[in-house]
């Protein structure tokens, strides 16, 4: 399982490097991209809107997505360690996926085909925010996976609390009636 928010930024990397990555070949052989004559500014600015309206229309969807997500019955069974997510951060085939194919274009059609990766790095970072506006509102984390323990919860997202209880790592004398215990005299010291 990962966490929604982290699924999404992930995308994002991997559009942004993808595209970065497939450019540089497409502008070094064949120039900048150039602005095509007879578009005009008008155009540009219709495109960017309907875009927009459409990320926003989606964003309201995933929404209702979250809304309808199902809560985890062990947590702690099923979410991974902390550190885990640091260790896959790209998907090799997605991210070839995203680099080999519009490298191509880029050469063979022009450097605009290089740059096909970017609206879809775009709509990842709308995600990401979307989701971590409703998590912030909401407390609680949001899930992508799948759950064998959870049948019901197929093809939903499913959500748990922010703060994970687990082991102490900073074990420290217990709190008496009166208060805090008194710190505990360094070894050291003697």
């Amino acid at each position: 399982m990962v966490r929604y928010v982290h699924h999404a930024l992930m995308g994002t990397a991997m559009g942004l490097c993808a595209a970065a990555g497939a450019s540089a070949p497409a502008f070094g052989l064949r120039g900048l991209p150039h602005w095509p004559h007879g578009i005009s500014g008008s155009w540009t600015a219709w495109m960017a809107a309907a875009y927009l309206l459409w990320e926003l229309l989606d964003a309201l969807v995933e929404r209702r997505g979250f809304r309808s997500a199902v809560p985890l019955a062990d947590p702690d069974a099923v979410l991974p360690a902390d550190d885990t997510l640091r260790h896959h951060l790209v998907d090799s085939c997605f991210f070839l996926f995203m680099l080999v194919p519009p490298a191509a274009l880029g050469l063979v059609w022009g450097p605009w085909g290089a740059l096909v990766g970017l609206p879809l790095a775009v709509s990842w970072l709308f995600d990401a925010v979307n989701a971590a506006l409703w998590e912030r509102k909401h407390g609680l984390l949001v899930w992508r996976g799948e759950v064998e323990a959870q049948p019901l919860g197929k093809g939903r997202y499913f959500y748990s609390s922010p703060a994970r209880p687990g082991p102490d790592p900073h074990p420290g004398p217990a709190a008496g009636p009166t208060g805090p215990a008194a710190p505990a005299a360094d070894p050291r010291d003697a």
